[in-house]
């Protein structure tokens, strides 16, 4: 519990029961620390589950369930579009990640992108923003990596 405690203290403002990772986000992790980090297959690999195991992570699956949960995000995601703009609009990634979070009852998602986040908003979901020091080391390291490779 004291590192649970300790990620309630460093980025979210409540603690949540169980954090939830959709299986489309691990594949894009794997791609990252492939294709980014220069990590092999099998390092990257190992890297997630060490993850997965370290903190209490609830992997989603994706199933038949999820494609009804799906269509809900999609129209919920149109009538984003429709109040905002086309810079709202979310890829199907993203969706099959939303329709987990719907199938699992996940109710706080933590974000980082405009639409995702709008699209979680019309769907009642609470959103957390991530932290601006996150955005930046993130942009940080995409930059470096830029240039390094």
């Amino acid at each position: 519990m004291n590192r649970l405690k300790s990620i309630e203290c460093k980025a979210f403002p409540v603690l949540p029961n169980w954090f939830y990772i959709n299986r489309v986000s691990i594949s894009e992790a794997l791609g990252i620390l492939i294709k980014e980090f220069n990590t092999d297959k099998e390092g990257a690999k190992r890297k997630i589950k060490e993850w997965i195991s370290k903190f209490p992570l609830a992997v989603i699956q994706y199933d038949a369930v999820c494609e009804s949960y799906e269509e809900i995000a999609r129209q919920a995601n149109s009538r984003v579009i429709r109040k905002k703009g086309d810079n709202y609009k979310v890829g199907e990634s993203d969706m099959r990640i939303i329709a987990g979070f719907l199938k699992e009852k996940v109710n706080i998602v933590h974000v980082r992108d405009k639409g995702f986040e709008e699209t979680c908003k019309e769907l009642g979901l609470k959103v957390i923003p991530t932290p601006k020091k996150d955005t930046d080391k993130e942009s940080f390291i995409k930059k470096k990596f830029k240039r390094t490779y």
